[in-house]
């Protein structure tokens, strides 16, 4: 009697019946601007309340709607070469036609000198990702438009401008909101929404300079211009723009942060006050 032996992989087996039941999965990373409020975006986002401490590294959450999977990386601090690095990892489990991927995008309103460096970061980091076969939806969200609404028309439109330039390159829907406003953060939930579990929105543009922007499509004749470097330049012209960890914004938020430094300033101030009596005395 003759058999017909196989030979199986038993690993490699459970691994491809595991890949195909695994239930539709779709990864949302939400990087941006330190401290434009990623967290409370997350956590409004899925409706619950959350710590006010800040992110570090990378931090993740889940939530399932139906039988869709969705996760949520957030990124802590600034969209820099760092943080780059860190969200390579959970990208690599995205290959399968089943996951799909969001970018959210979280600017800060009340701290305009870093938007076209964060938003460069972004775009350098878009071009890599598309150039390994990785396709996604963006959005942008500009937090804190309580603190932005006060500022000059002039301002507001060179930001805005910006800002509609970056997102309609990358052809994403663009909010700006403020937490102190349920009617935004209502429009932020059901864009997003729309991203993740493609859910129906009727959501309409709105481009009025003395209202938050809200643009779900836009148009390059209705912004009035094309050029990103442009746009860049006429942005810089208005409000200085900075890189990311210059020195001097580095020397800035260590001051912040260590209230010592204000005790070394006092001490010194006293020591000059100390010898300009003692020569007087003199």
């Amino acid at each position: 009697m003759s058999f017909q032996i196989f030979r199986m992989d038993i690993w490699e087996t459970f691994g491809r019946e595991a890949t195909t039941q695994r239930p539709p999965e779709v990864t949302t990373f939400f990087i941006g601007a330190k401290s434009a409020g990623k967290s409370t975006l997350i956590n409004r986002f899925l409706d619950q309340q959350g710590s006010h401490k800040a992110t570090v590294g990378l931090e993740y959450i889940y939530c399932k709607k139906g039988n869709l999977l969705c996760n949520i990386w957030e990124g802590g601090g600034n969209f820099d070469t760092n943080l780059i690095k860190m969200i390579q990892v959970p990208l690599k489990s995205v290959r399968s036609s089943s996951h799909r991927l969001v970018f959210c995008i979280v600017l800060d309103l009340s701290n305009l000198n870093q938007l076209s460096e964060i938003c460069s970061n972004f775009l350098k980091f878009r071009e890599a990702f598309i150039h390994n076969n990785l396709n996604a939806d963006y959005m942008f969200v500009c937090n804190k438009y309580d603190k932005f609404s006060s500022s000059p028309n002039e301002i507001k439109k060179v930001v805005n401008t910006y800002l509609r330039v970056i997102a309609k390159i990358i052809n994403a829907p663009l909010i700006q909101l403020s937490n102190q406003s349920e009617s935004s953060m209502l429009k932020y939930k059901k864009i997003l929404n729309k991203l993740v579990f493609k859910a129906a929105t009727s959501i309409t543009n709105e481009t009025d300079i003395n209202k938050n922007l809200i643009l779900m499509d836009d148009n390059w004749e209705s912004i009035g211009m094309k050029s990103k470097d442009k746009a860049r330049d006429k942005l810089d012209q208005n409000i200085k723009q900075e890189r990311i960890g210059s020195s001097k914004k580095r020397e800035k938020e260590f001051h912040e942060k260590f209230g010592e430094s204000r005790i070394d300033s006092a001490i010194t101030e006293y020591s000059n006050v100390s010898n300009f009596h003692d020569q007087n005395l003199k």
